[in-house]
C-alpha cells in the first residue's frame, strides 16, 4: 500500500476551527468593514491575508487529515472525490464564465479556490457516509 503524505487526524478539528474564524473574519471583511470610514480601516490588507490564507490553511488540514483507518479503500475513496472535485469545479468556472463579466469575474475565480477543497471535502464525507452505511447493514 502506497502511503499519502497526510497530517495527524487531529489536524481535523484544529482545521474547522480555524476554517470557521478565517471565513467569518473574510465575510465581515467583505460585507461591514468595507463600507466603514477610512478612519476605522487599520491594518485591512493584513487582515484580508489572514482570511484568504486561513481559510486555505483550514479547508486543506481539513480535507487532508487522516481518518481513524487509512487502507487502499479510503484512498481510493480521496481520488474519486478529488478527481470529481476537480472536474466540477472547472465545469462551474466554464458556465459562470460564461455569464459573469467584469469585476464580479473576479469574486467568481476567487471564489473557485475554495470550491475545489469544499467540494473535495463534501463529496469525500459523503462517499465515507455511504460506505459505512453500507457496511453497517
Amino acid at each position: 500500500m502506497k502511503n499519502l503524505w497526510l497530517l495527524p487526524k487531529w489536524c481535523r478539528t484544529a482545521g474547522w476551527f480555524i476554517f470557521a474564524v478565517c471565513a467569518f473574519l473574510g465575510l465581515y471583511l467583505i460585507f461591514i468593514e468595507q463600507y466603514l470610514p477610512i478612519d476605522f480601516q487599520p491594518w485591512m490588507a493584513l487582515k484580508a491575508n489572514i482570511a484568504i490564507i486561513g481559510t486555505l490553511a483550514g479547508l486543506f488540514m481539513v480535507a487532508f487529515s487522516k481518518e481513524s483507518v487509512e487502507d487502499e479503500f479510503i484512498n481510493s475513496l480521496r481520488m474519486d472525490a478529488m478527481i470529481k472535485s476537480f472536474i466540477l469545479n472547472s465545469i462551474i468556472i466554464v458556465l459562470l464564465s460564461l455569464i459573469m463579466y467584469g469585476f464580479y469575474y473576479v469574486y467568481v475565480l476567487s471564489i473557485a479556490q475554495y470550491f475545489v477543497l469544499l467540494a473535495y471535502i463534501i463529496l469525500f464525507r459523503y462517499n465515507m457516509h455511504k460506505y459505512f452505511r453500507n457496511n453497517e447493514e
